[in-house]
């Protein structure tokens, strides 16, 4: 009875004291476990794969390594180059440079001289061999790639390429829904010269240009002169569809507007930093600081190019290069002229007749009429028996080039001035 009862007694002791040790045991590896995680959050490792704890009494004590993988981001507006060169040189004529043309293409000056040519026209030809053009675009002659690579290679020039940009009946009728401007009714917008636009707002429109600029970077030109970087301005503008153009502002102006802007700053990009980029505006929207149709404003673009041209007189070209620098101090200003300016003239692009309006070019038999004053609003013109008729155009600029009407013969010059103006010279250019 005794030893049943010692064994018992026994037995009961044995079982607490394991309880208890196995408890104990349990809240060790819970504090343990819970320590460890905690611990976790404050190891580091140095450069020499040391282990360190970084504690909060010790923080700004140590020097942890920073996580890989977190590169620093900086937003930078577009550089200007610093263009303190001046120009003086030749824009040739827009066509496919040929051996002949380049080695008669001299300009007076050797010092400074630019030989500007033209790659792409208002019309959607590309004139020289690109890859990215769309089928049909390509005009170019035999020898075109060889004068091109003369020219490029020469050092006594600067070769400058000038491209037209989303005036391009081609590009926008190769694919109308990919890249052309629209109507309101889904269909190819006309503008008031019966002429098709690529959409700024397109993407695919605008990859396709700098596709192109990119290969006249490649071609070895140092200055690209972009022309036509903004909407259409003439013709039923209120029947153009903004729907890509407002998926870049609030309103149809504002959108137009960043559009322009954001493709400057996407070929600023494309662009190798030594090329020159340069922009071409019409001079009455340098004058007036904004074009709201054309989405361009003049104060936020010549801060994204390093030279703006546009075509005027050399008795307006001060007022030009004014408003220029008031927009940008480190923006240059290059008048285009018609005539060999006076001599001390710092900067000058002489015309050689090459830009022509692209419809009368190829269109055997007719004539175009160029005028030697602007008319900002559309106007008729008829005289001779008919046979001077410019119906409901709208003439922006001085020199402008004005197609006849199909099949007419040219006038009498002086049949001409009494129709137009007795004080405005007038001359007729051949169409090609």
């Amino acid at each position: 009875m005794a030893s049943g009862t010692r064994g018992y007694s026994s037995y009961r002791g044995r079982g607490r004291k394991g309880k208890i040790f196995l408890a104990i045991l349990l809240i060790c590896i819970i504090l343990g476990s819970v320590g460890f995680i905690m611990a976790r959050e404050h190891m580091r490792y140095d450069a020499d794969g040391n282990l360190h704890f970084d504690l909060p009494w010790d923080k700004g004590t140590s020097d942890p390594v920073e996580a890989p993988g977190d590169p620093d981001v900086v937003i930078r507006e577009p550089e200007q180059t610093a263009v303190k060169t001046p120009v003086r040189g030749t824009l040739l004529a827009a066509k496919p440079l040929t051996m002949e043309d380049q080695e008669t293409a001299e300009t007076p000056l050797s010092e400074a001289a630019v030989t500007a040519v033209t790659l792409k026209d208002s019309a959607g030809r590309v004139y020289f061999d690109s890859s990215a053009a769309v089928t049909g675009a390509v005009s170019v002659k035999p020898d075109t790639g060889e004068a091109l690579n003369d020219l490029t290679a020469r050092t006594d020039v600067t070769a400058a390429a000038r491209i037209a940009c989303f005036h391009d009946p081609k590009a926008a009728n190769a694919d109308v829904e990919g890249m052309g401007l629209k109507n309101t009714g889904g269909y190819i917008f006309y503008d008031g010269n019966n002429s098709q636009w690529l959409d700024p707002g397109h993407e695919k429109a605008r990859t396709y240009l700098l596709n192109i600029i990119r290969e006249a970077a490649e071609q070895g030109f140092r200055e690209i002169i972009l022309t036509d970087v903004s909407y259409p301005t003439a013709g039923k503008l209120d029947k153009i569809d903004f729907s890509n153009a407002m998926t870049a502002g609030n309103t149809a102006e504002a959108g137009r507007q960043a559009q322009i802007e954001g493709f400057l700053r996407e070929v600023r990009d494309a662009l190798p930093r030594n090329v020159i980029l340069s922009l071409e505006l019409p001079a009455e929207t340098v004058l007036a600081g904004t074009n709201s149709d054309a989405g361009q404003e003049l104060s936020a673009l010549a801060p994204l190019v390093d030279r703006i041209y546009a075509e005027t007189t050399e008795a307006e070209a001060p007022a030009l290069e004014t408003a220029v620098k008031a927009a940008s101090a480190a923006c240059g200003f290059v008048p285009e002229l018609t005539e060999q300016p006076a001599e001390g003239t710092e900067n000058w692009l002489l015309i050689q007749m090459s830009k022509r309006n692209p419809h009368c070019e190829n269109n055997a038999g007719s004539f175009c009429l160029q005028l030697a004053e602007k008319f900002p609003v559309p106007v008729d013109f008829y005289g001779d028996g008919g046979k001077l008729r410019v119906r409901g155009q709208k003439f922006v600029g001085k020199g402008e080039v004005l197609p006849l009407v199909h099949g007419q013969k040219p006038a009498d010059l002086h049949q001409i001035q009494k129709i137009v103006r007795p004080q405005i010279a007038v001359r007729f250019q051949p169409g090609v």
